[in-house]
């Protein structure tokens, strides 16, 4: 090969290396989920995990977990509900959420503790974001 071929090989090679160190790593995945349990029905909850981010790999499912001794909900939809018998279970509940995605294992997941009954007191919130 020629000189000057040889040195513009060199170039480009230097060139895609430096862009690719220079690249920012790309961002975790994400678990994050909002709940609601204001409906009429007391014990009655919604959750909808569309505000967890998937930046590496493809989204398989969602699994929700419901500290009722049930087990699980295993779903391709972001959303779901739940009910929670407040005759026997406590006012307060804690909900997991694991998204699995397809290829790379990057598989977040999060915990958080919610109010379920309207009875609580003190008054708390029956709304918000597990992040």
């Amino acid at each position: 090969m020629s000189s000057w071929k040889a040195q513009v090989v060199l170039v480009v090679a230097l060139v895609s290396m430096l862009v690719t160190l220079g690249s920012p790593a790309q961002a975790a995945n994400k678990a994050c989920f909002d709940w609601n349990c204001w409906s009429g029905a007391t014990g009655y909850c919604t959750f909808d995990a569309s505000c967890s981010d998937i930046n590496n790999g493809t989204l398989w499912k969602y699994r929700w977990q419901f500290d009722t001794g049930w087990g699980y909900v295993l779903t391709g939809s972001p959303t779901t509900s739940y009910f929670y018998d407040v005759t026997t279970h406590p006012q307060y509940a804690h909900v997991t959420m694991k998204i699995f995605t397809l290829d790379t294992g990057d598989d977040p997941e999060v915990t958080c503790e919610i109010r379920t009954d309207i009875r609580t007191n003190p008054p708390t919130a029956l709304e918000g974001r597990c992040e």
